[in-house]
């Protein structure tokens, strides 16, 4: 399993160390070893006793080894992608309505939530984070859904967050 959050290491996984706005994964690196990450990415030399890859950038490693870790479910999804200052949510809403109508089963990765086939889930980012966005790919694609809408943020797109997703659409809406 892959693990950006030392926390929630378990025996056996990952553990990609990244830098974020307010904590560095790098200081997390020996509490990940201890809750038994077996091998670690990261961008910092570091003397650690398991397996080591030093990358150039780990956010985008994170986001390569998610995607293969899920089986890229973009290849197999319509994924459209939305990004711009403004309308991301309410052209996201009618691209799902038009979708759903025509008979399509699709999901909303967005703003306000995730959703899919009735479920909705909390959204606390308007793009996720690279590992939990192909979690939820592939969990939209395991239940039968074939199109998904994805609100893209300048800051998910600076931060890799979408890298190694394959979208089919992009839609930009506007700058300001």
């Amino acid at each position: 399993e892959v693990f950006c959050n030392a926390q929630q290491v378990r025996p056996g996984g990952l553990f990609v160390a990244i830098s974020g706005l307010s904590a560095d994964g790098h200081d997390f690196i020996e509490q990940a070893v201890d809750n038994g990450a077996v091998a670690v990415i990261c961008e910092k030399p570091s003397q650690i006793g398991v397996a080591t890859v030093f990358v150039e950038s780990s956010r985008r490693a994170l986001a390569e080894v998610s995607a293969g870790f899920y089986g890229h479910p973009s290849k197999t999804l319509v994924l459209v992608g939305i990004t711009g200052t403004n309308g991301k949510t309410t052209t996201a809403f009618l691209i799902e309505n038009i979708l759903t109508q025509a008979g399509f089963h699709a999901g909303v990765i967005g703003t306000i939530n995730y959703r899919y086939l009735g479920k909705e889930f909390n959204n606390p980012v308007t793009t996720p984070e690279s590992l939990e966005l192909q979690n939820i790919l592939s969990d939209m694609k395991n239940a039968g859904v074939g199109h998904v809408i994805m609100e893209v943020s300048s800051h998910g797109l600076d931060l890799y967050r979408v890298y190694g997703c394959q979208f089919n659409l992009g839609i930009f809406t506007n700058l300001s």
